[in-house]
Formats: C-alpha cells, structure tokens, sequence
C-alpha cells in the first residue's frame, strides 16, 4: 500500500486531486478487497474518505442462511462461490488471509454482507445498510438489469452516499 500511496500522491499533483475525499468501491469479490484495503488503509496512511461496497464477498462461510435459500437459480450459487474461494485461497485456510453496503434479496451473499454492516456498526463505524428487493447478484453490473428500478434505486443510493458531506 505504501508504494501505491505514493503513485495516488503523484496523480493527485499530476491531476489536482483532492485526496482528502477519497472514496473506494467495490462489487462482489471487489467488495471484499475494498474492504480488506479500508482495514489497512489507517495504519498505511491512506486517507479513505468512504467506502461504497455492492453485495460484497466478505465471510467464507457456506453455511449460512441465504447460501441454501438462493442455492441455485439466482446468478450465483453456493457451489460457485465454494469453487470461487477455493481458488481465491489456493491453499490457504480462510483464517490464513486479511479478507474479510448495499444488498440483493435474492443473493448468495445477502447475509454476509448484512453481518458485516452489523460488524462495523457494533465497532462505531458510520455505516448505512441498504437491501434492494426482488433483485439478485451482480443486479448494478448486468446492462440487461441497468434500466431497472432496482438498479436506479441503487446508483441513486450510491450518488447521493459519495456526494454527501461526511462531515455533517
């Protein structure tokens, strides 16, 4: 991160950056390093203003509820996401790497990304949970789904987060 401060700092003066207001984003699997690089970011001085997370993989625990309830049919299964962390560890065991708001209904990993909301509030972070209904994985990323209510709802939602004054 150290490195990668110091190449933000050289586009911040190339580009008149203000990164004071630094804002990090994140769907899915890129939910999860958003939030991994939020974790980090304090003790390597990087100035994350906000964090704006998209049903993020953040907990590789299958057993929890919405990974039988939406098992199958919903975009993403649990058989995928098993599959998906086994590649993203390799070898490691979950407790062996840093990893680990807004939800879908029917989404795999609807209950994770609510535990962790519940998470950060609980250690006094300013957090905002927000579960979008009748809608499923990848709904802010699919053009097929860019046009509905659902997925205006969220970008309203995700515009008006970065835009507010965090101050007030």
């Amino acid at each position: 991160l150290r490195a990668g401060y110091l190449d933000l700092q050289r586009l911040a003066i190339k580009y008149s950056l203000d990164l004071s207001h630094l804002t990090v984003a994140g769907d899915d699997v890129g939910g999860g390093m958003a939030a991994t690089l939020a974790m980090l970011s304090e003790a390597r001085h990087l100035p994350l203003k906000k964090l704006l997370l998209f049903y993020p993989v953040v907990n590789a625990n299958f057993d929890n509820p919405t990974y039988y309830e939406f098992a199958g049919g919903y975009r993403i299964t649990r058989e995928q996401m098993k599959w998906a962390w086994q590649q993203y560890l390799g070898g490691l065991s979950p407790t062996d790497v840093m990893y680990s708001l807004l939800t879908a209904e029917a989404d795999v990993l609807r209950n994770e990304g609510e535990a962790f909301g519940r998470k950060l509030r609980d250690a006094d972070v300013d957090v905002s949970v927000a579960r979008i209904l009748g809608t499923i994985h990848d709904f802010v990323l699919l053009n097929a789904l860019d046009e509905t209510n659902a997925c205006r709802l969220a970008m309203d939602m995700a515009v008006e987060f970065i835009g507010r004054d965090s101050e007030v």
